[in-house]
């Protein structure tokens, strides 16, 4: 990505620089809640990630299922990912927790 190419995942027009980008207020739900080691990752690569499909191809290096998805933006300047282990999302029932948000802004 040049540092002039807005991303996908921006909740604003025009040109956006990475860095610039990165120091947006993030919030990464994960599911499971219930993994603890998924959640650390994800966190720590949540971090530097400036897109869904940034984190997703990292996370699937460990966890080859992960999925990461936009969520709706909650206000300007603040941006939700939903970051999925297992591709979908586990419900309690199934001993997947109702998902842990993770403060992604660096």
């Amino acid at each position: 990505m040049s540092a002039a190419t807005p991303t996908t995942a921006q909740p604003w027009a025009g040109p956006v620089t990475k860095k610039a980008f990165l120091s947006v207020r993030r919030t990464i739900v994960c599911n499971p809640a219930s993994d603890a080691d998924f959640r650390r990752l994800t966190e720590q690569l949540g971090r530097r990630a400036a897109t869904p499909a940034e984190l997703e191809l990292r996370l699937r290096e460990q966890y080859p299922g992960a999925r990461v998805v936009d969520g709706i933006a909650s206000g300007f300047g603040s941006i939700r990912w939903y970051a999925y282990r297992d591709g979908h999302w586990l419900s309690s029932g199934s001993g997947g927790g109702s998902g842990q948000t993770i403060d992604g802004e660096p």
